[in-house]
């Protein structure tokens, strides 16, 4: 069986890597602390040889002592850090198969082995709060580590303070737990640990704890930047900047360890996880069309991109029923007024389609269809020059990339019918989300890769934004009203005025977003005509 939780913790050290941690007594205004535990604990971290899992910021270790020993995987998606445990098994050194299977597509035909040996002797500490329970847990840590490839033996003490109970779904008890404990810390002279895992630090990958172990002091914490003017041309030259190839490499990085995340969320059972896929799945794709398959280098290679691509459209299609069941649950939700009458048979169907899509996609992600694709997308990372031939100047392919955006956002428009409201009007509406979708993915994926826009760049990102924005929920709508329909004809009689009652509402609904897209969609079209991209 495997568990989650959303890890969600602060680390504190002090500034001398070798000072002698300060004995503390937490007393504090509200929290109460229950007695210190005491505990011994031993683990080995695993990774292969090339280190995919630190690259895909994902730790396997096998822990012993302490009351959550086991297995367990961390890493970093959604924009927190997650952990599943896995039960304890009496092989050492061989990594379960669920273990395994559950970060294939990160470490794919490699082997798990041993990287790292941590022995902490830790001294834990809750924390509550009368009438919410537990809190947090504080973990006074005095870490031995071992890096096998080296032998180099590291040594550090640390803080961390991790969130328990109600504390993690209340960002006001989360706040105060923190607060709380924060004040004790740096009265005690700790800081923040710029550390982001034990394991980075025993492989010598946290550099500034290299340095202060030297007995360099610490740099001062960074201030926060003023804000960047917009460019209105060429990059300053204070900038440094990308060459194409190291931007359509940072990209295509981006977006595969964006898809291998949305996999690890999945097997994690996090709600939102089909939609994440989905949504790195056509990154992918318009990265590929925008931003590579312009500048192949053979009909041979293009040919093999095109087909990648319908290959990461089959993994959007597969995550689509469970994705369409959790949005249905959601507007259900949202609708249920007493008007709608008793949506709870609506409810059961859309949960059901939401398990058989769960079902559907976790067959599809563990599949060697699903590997292929992350393969054939690792070896265009590896080098993404013997694929394409990319201007020399990044900034000239980002501008070619931009105009080309603008024409098919352009083109789409143009083909658009208008006029009346039908099936081929709702079809064309279609048409244009996918393409501006297309614009905003490729142009963010450039920023994300440290490459600045110009502000008629930026102007054309803002616009693809707002437009997808308006364009989803006609989307939405008629995915309901036909999800609807579909079942109507054999609801009982008693449940068809829910039936009636939602139709109506969801075309009514779909029938203002039309109005809006015809003015909103024209005058953005206007705006992107005027635009200057040279």
């Amino acid at each position: 069986m495997v568990s989650h939780h959303l890890e969600i913790e602060r680390k504190y050290e002090m500034p001398d890597a070798g000072a002698t941690m300060p004995q503390l007594s937490w007393s504090m205004k509200e929290l109460v602390a229950a007695p210190t535990v005491s505990e011994h604990l031993d683990a080995t971290y695993f990774d292969t040889e090339t280190q995919s899992l630190g690259r895909h910021k994902i730790a396997v270790r096998r822990r012993t002592g302490g009351y959550d020993q086991g297995w367990h995987i961390k890493f970093d998606a959604a924009g927190g850090r997650h952990e599943v445990g896995f039960e304890l098994t009496d092989d050492a050194l061989g990594v379960p198969d669920p273990v395994t299977d559950f970060v294939r597509a990160a470490i794919l035909d490699e082997t798990l082995m041993p990287k790292v040996s941590l022995t902490t002797d830790r001294k834990r500490t809750v924390l509550s709060l009368a009438g919410t329970g537990d809190l947090a847990e504080i973990c006074e840590d005095s870490v031995r580590a071992v890096d096998y490839s080296t032998g180099i033996q590291r040594t550090w003490c640390e803080w961390e303070v991790e969130l328990l109970g109600a504390a993690e779904e209340s960002e006001e008890l989360a706040q105060k737990v923190f607060l709380e404990v924060e004040t004790v810390l740096i009265a005690a002279g700790a800081v923040p640990s710029q550390s982001s895992a034990k394991i980075a630090r025993a492989l010598g990958q946290d550099a500034d704890f290299e340095r202060r172990l030297k007995g360099d002091k610490a740099d001062p914490q960074p201030s926060a930047q003023a804000p960047r003017k917009k460019r209105t041309g060429r990059a300053a030259d204070q900038f440094t900047l990308p060459s194409s190839a190291q931007v359509l490499t940072t990209v295509l990085a981006n977006q595969s360890l964006a898809l291998v995340q949305a996999d690890l969320l999945l097997k994690a059972g996090v709600q939102d996880a089909t939609h994440r896929g989905r949504i790195a799945a056509r990154q992918l794709r318009s990265t590929i069309k925008y931003m590579v398959r312009p500048y192949t280098k053979s009909l041979e290679v293009d040919e093999h991109l095109a087909e990648l691509a319908r290959e990461l459209k089959y993994y959007a299609e597969v995550y689509e029923t469970n994705r369409n069941g959790e949005l249905l649950a959601d507007m259900l939700a949202e609708r249920g007024t007493p008007a709608a009458g008793d949506l709870s048979h609506l409810m059961s169907r859309a949960q059901e389609q939401i398990l058989v899509g769960t079902q559907e996609a976790l067959t599809y992600s563990a599949s060697t269809r699903r590997l292929a694709v992350q393969r054939e997308l690792e070896a265009l990372i590896a080098d993404v020059t013997l694929s394409a031939d990319l201007p020399l100047n990044s900034e000239n392919y980002l501008n070619k990339v931009a105009k080309r955006l603008r024409k098919g956002v352009l083109k789409t428009y143009e083909s658009h019918p208008g006029g009346e409201v039908g099936v081929e009007t709702d079809a064309s509406w279609h048409d244009i989300r996918k393409m501006v979708k297309a614009a905003r993915y490729t142009l963010e994926s450039f920023q994300d890769a440290g490459l600045p826009l110009t502000e008629d760049q930026i102007n054309i990102l803002s616009m693809a934004k707002e437009l997808q924005g308006h364009l989803g929920r006609l989307t939405d709508e008629m995915t309901f009203t036909a999800w609807l329909s579909g079942d109507a004809p054999q609801a009982q009689e008693s449940e068809k005025p829910s039936y009636l009652y939602l139709q109506g509402y969801s075309d009514g609904q779909a029938d203002v977003v039309r109005g809006e897209l015809q003015e909103k969609v024209s005058a953005a079209m206007m705006e992107l005509k005027q635009l200057t991209l040279k």
